[in-house]
């Protein structure tokens, strides 16, 4: 039993000769038999002055620490030369453990004769209630271990049952005593960052659930609007229209991708790279096409080709990153468009015949279908901005395509299906957050949405949507001369079936409260 601590020296952790995997085996069976020295020599090849080697000089300091304390409460009854002074001390340390239960089990085993039991028992340190997830389908199990990651039990909250060892090995658990520890360092450390993040989550998750709920009823209207005008405009028209709409829809997605080049950028410029042109850039920046492919050098906020000709700055990339900027310069830019098709000799044609009240009417649905466009964009805009974007959701797409209407189409179904998401994992996020402030513990960030994904209805909402996309996407809709008919389904690669769609009419959303009722493991 080693008192005494000697730290390793700083180390860099050489990854390309270790095996990682053979240092956790071995780190592993060192904190079953409390070998110290053994520890201490994978902080070194860790490195001590990694995060992770850190975290097991702290633990070997823990070790040695609840083993002094523990060889202080029991001194009294090793030293006891009588029956009765023996009993004496141990009826004293019982009484001191009333206030430390952390020794209580570990004193009874000593005094049983069982000192090798008693001292890991005593270092094995407080055991406390942390959340994992079963990799198969996403339920919550709640794993009791002491703070050297030694599980006491499994409770699997979707079966409302603990598990074998054997049955949470066959659910996916992988985590081993070693990560526990580091994971619990790892919270001591980031307690307060986590705390934030954790809190900063609980409200984006009511927020997104409201903001989605809240554009539920515009995409609808919009829908339904689009639809009645496809009949009554020529091809060029309706697709300019269509164009336009997707144009105010996206800006979510251009804000996204602006950010993406600015950090490429700034990364290159950093390293003294240049910045290779591809063709979303290349429409961002003007940039002409012959120069696709290109890398052009970085010269302060300027990009400029190789034979000097064309020099073209990033402000227009930061201006798509402000939100606000971006709202006025689409909503500016889209009416400019709008009013380009209303006032061309294709349109004027098109409704020459109609009444004025009819003309009247369709210069007045294009209209608020742009409104509608622009504030759903918008919206959806601000909330990424302020709340962040769930990694599970996809953000209505930007980028041209060949067909206007095929864009269109999808971006309305990326609507739906971010919706359909959103109220799925509203009431899963709850749950799963109550289990953690139950338990008194807080999630690395992103945790709970990374692990939405492996749950059953997420994978049903996400193939149902992949379908309809596809039918989309597998659908010319470029002749319009007569009515479309409904596509025709088309088979998908092996994969999870999802249900048939329902000739019903969904019924309205429930308010968050009853959707957490609903919510399972």
């Amino acid at each position: 039993m080693q008192e005494t601590m000697n730290p390793p020296a700083v180390t860099a952790y050489p990854s390309a000769l270790i095996d990682a995997a053979q240092i956790k085996n071995q780190a592993n069976q060192d904190l079953q038999t409390r070998n110290v020295d053994g520890l201490l020599s994978t902080a070194t090849k860790m490195g001590s002055g990694t995060a992770e080697g850190r975290a097991i000089v702290d633990t070997v300091k823990d070790i040695q620490d609840r083993g002094f304390q523990f060889k202080t409460l029991t001194a009294p009854i090793e030293n006891a030369k009588t029956d009765s002074e023996r009993n004496l001390a141990a009826a004293n340390a019982l009484r001191n453990v009333t206030e430390q239960p952390l020794y209580g089990q570990a004193l009874v085993a000593f005094m049983m004769g069982n000192k090798e039991a008693a001292f890991n028992l005593a270092t094995g340190g407080q055991v406390k209630t942390s959340v994992e997830f079963a990799k198969d389908n996403g339920n919550i199990i709640e794993v009791r271990a002491n703070a050297l990651g030694q599980p006491q039990s499994y409770f699997d909250r979707g079966l409302g049952r603990l598990l074998t060892p054997e049955e949470y090995s066959q659910r996916g658990g992988s985590v081993t005593d070693f990560d526990r520890t580091l994971a619990g360092k790892n919270l001591e450390q980031n307690r307060g960052k986590y705390n934030q993040a954790f809190s900063e989550e609980k409200v984006a998750n009511r927020a997104l659930f409201t903001a989605f709920n809240g554009i539920n009823g515009k995409v609808d209207t919009l829908d339904k609007l689009v639809s009645n005008l496809k009949f009554g405009l020529p091809g060029d028209v309706y697709a300019n229209l269509v164009g336009t709409l997707s144009t105010a829809q996206g800006q979510s997605s251009t804000k996204s991708d602006s950010s993406t080049y600015l950090n490429q950028i700034q990364e290159n410029a950093s390293a003294g790279r240049g910045q290779k042109i591809d063709t979303a850039l290349a429409a961002k920046l003007g940039i002409p096409n012959k120069y696709l492919g290109e890398t052009f050098t970085i010269d302060g906020k300027y990009l400029v080709s190789k034979d000097n000709s064309v020099r073209v700055s990033t402000d227009g990339l930061k201006q798509q990153t402000d939100s606000a900027s971006l709202a006025n310069e689409t909503s500016k830019n889209t009416a400019s468009n709008l009013e380009s098709v209303l006032t061309s000799e294709s349109f004027k044609a098109a409704i020459a015949g109609k009444s004025k009240e009819e003309q009247g009417k369709i210069v007045q649905q294009m209209r608020a279908a742009l409104t509608l466009s622009n504030e759903i964009g918008s919206e959806i805009n601000k909330t990424i901005d302020k709340y962040g974007k769930p990694s599970f959701i996809s953000l209505p797409t930007s980028v041209t395509f060949a067909d206007p209407q095929s864009q269109f189409m999808i971006q309305l179904e990326t609507l739906r299906q971010n919706r359909d998401m959103i109220n799925a994992y509203a009431p899963y996020f709850e749950e799963t957050a109550g289990v953690y402030d139950n338990a008194k513990t807080l999630p690395v960030p992103g945790t709970i949405g990374a692990n939405f994904v492996n749950k059953d209805i997420f994978k049903e909402i996400r193939n149902n949507y992949a379908d309809k996309i596809q039918q989309i996407v597998n659908t010319d809709f470029s002749n319009r001369s007569t009515r479309q008919t409904q596509p025709t389904a088309q088979p998908r690669a092996a994969g999870p079936v999802a249900p048939p769609e329902t000739k019903t009419k969904p019924k309205a959303r429930p308010p968050l409260a009853d959707l957490k009722k609903q919510a399972g493991g």
